[in-house]
């Protein structure tokens, strides 16, 4: 028995990689309290093996979810679905102690048929992995709304195109443009899946509903070599290899530097600027940037405004000071002038000033 550097005892067999594994999650930027909490995880498998005659090199994916139900017997609600062992489970995996390979006994149904539907878009589709990751997280929670009550099966022969658009109606309000997007493309592509394999008669795919969209809401990726601190300027990246200099304001330059010295995680994985406060401290998506400023616009009393807002009030801003459309289009990096010419169909102030007087006598 060991007890690893958070206070947490650990038995044989897997008492030997207590204190790998926490300092893993350590890097990784998870919080002591979450470290805990893992390791405490890590001393219930270890307990499971040693009650179940086995060693660390006997443990298989399979085993996993023999470990994840005993768990749920025994009266866990937390950490007992198969992302709570995941960390655990890459770790040793990493140190080849387990095959990298996950089996169906493993999963639960809403699982099983996730794995299988990410096989699918990888193999007979061909999209890399992590499209095809992205596509499995949006269409889970339409699954888990198929559940069982006892969490056993998945009821999708009766599936129907109105359960289909309910669950649209109910779940993309909540999202951002993009998440509900990605939302209904990925869900097309279960339900065709789920046709092609048989599990229901029709495909019911053209019963998602369409997102209305909205052009000119992607936001630039923003890396810290991009950030020329002496000319005062930034790289901003875009789409087809477009690359321009911005000029960085001195407030802004302030506000990212504070940032960068006291607010990004010394744990922060990769080169981008802003990275999430929870660990694992990636990059912040698109999506997650949009609801920082949707949170802040809600504390300032404005509403929920996402990102995209900003641009526009931006630009309608300096129509009202001056500036010309071209002008504009630079700043915002149209490519076509009838993009920013849609900012002059919204300014009414402007167009009155241009509007020509009524020919004869007021009715």
């Amino acid at each position: 028995m060991s007890i690893d550097p958070v206070g947490v005892r650990i038995s044989s067999p897997l008492a030997a990689f207590s204190d790998g594994y926490a300092s893993d999650l350590t890097r990784l930027g998870y919080a002591p309290a979450s470290v805990r909490l893992q390791m405490k995880v890590l001393a219930d498998l270890s307990d499971w093996l040693l009650n179940h005659g086995m060693v660390a090199a006997d443990l298989r994916s399979s085993d996993l979810g023999r470990f994840l139900r005993d768990r749920r017997a025994a009266g866990h609600t937390r950490y007992a679905s198969f992302k709570a062992v995941r960390p655990v489970l890459n770790y040793l995996q990493r140190l080849e102690v387990m095959p990298s390979q996950t089996e169906d006994a493993v999963l639960g149904p809403v699982d099983v048929v996730l794995d299988q539907f990410w096989r699918y878009l990888t193999v007979e589709r061909a999209l890399v992995a992590a499209t095809a990751r992205g596509y499995t997280d949006m269409v889970r929670p339409f699954l888990q709304g198929r559940l069982s009550a006892d969490g056993l099966a998945l009821d999708l022969e009766h599936l129907t195109a109105a359960d289909v658009v309910s669950f649209v109606v109910a779940r993309c309000p909540r999202q951002s443009r993009g998440a509900a997007k990605l939302t209904v493309t990925a869900l097309r592509s279960l339900l065709r899946f789920l046709h092609l394999d048989g599990v229901i008669e029709g495909s019911l795919a053209s019963a998602v509903p369409s997102v209305a969209g909205r052009r000119l809401v992607g936001l630039p990726k923003l890396r810290l070599d991009d950030i020329d601190w002496r000319a005062g300027e930034t790289i901003v990246r875009g789409k087809a290899n477009c690359i321009e200099r911005v000029p960085l304001p001195a407030d802004v330059g302030r506000a990212v530097a504070e940032y960068l010295r006291r607010g990004r995680p010394a744990s922060a994985q990769g080169r981008t600027v802003f990275v999430r406060i929870k660990a694992p401290h990636r990059h912040l998506s698109s999506s997650a940037v949009s609801n920082v400023v949707a949170d802040a616009a809600q504390r300032a009393g404005l509403g929920r405004i996402h990102a995209h807002r900003l641009r526009h009030t931006a630009a309608m801003q300096m129509l009202r000071a001056g500036a010309s459309l071209p002008e504009i289009g630079q700043l915002l990096r149209h490519r076509r002038a009838l993009t920013t010419a849609i900012y002059a169909k919204v300014d009414r102030d402007a167009l009155r000033t241009v509007a020509r007087p009524w020919p004869g006598d007021v009715a």
